[in-house]
């Protein structure tokens, strides 16, 4: 990459500071791949030869929709999503 194309991406993409903005900074990367595509494997043949595991576009794609909340410390010891509602 020419150090005027790093600049350009570095303009449009500035350093990510949280998860939040480091899964939306993937998504709008890798938008054009299918849901189905392995993005994070996690293990390969564990469970049978050609297995794969892990989090799929599809997958990032629904945690970035769905309500996040800040984990929490709930007196008890049990970490908790604030805002999200026990089983």
């Amino acid at each position: 990459m020419k150090d005027r194309d790093r600049h350009a991406f570095i303009d449009r993409h500035p350093e990510l500071a949280t998860a939040d903005e480091a899964l939306t900074h993937v998504l709008e990367l890798f938008a054009d791949l299918p849901d189905d595509r392995l993005m994070i494997q996690a293990t390969s043949g564990m469970y049978h030869p050609g297995v794969h595991t892990g989090l799929t576009m599809g997958d990032l794609r629904e945690l970035s929709a769905e309500p996040r909340g800040r984990a929490t410390e709930d007196g008890s010891g049990e970490r908790r999503i604030e805002g999200a509602g026990r089983a």
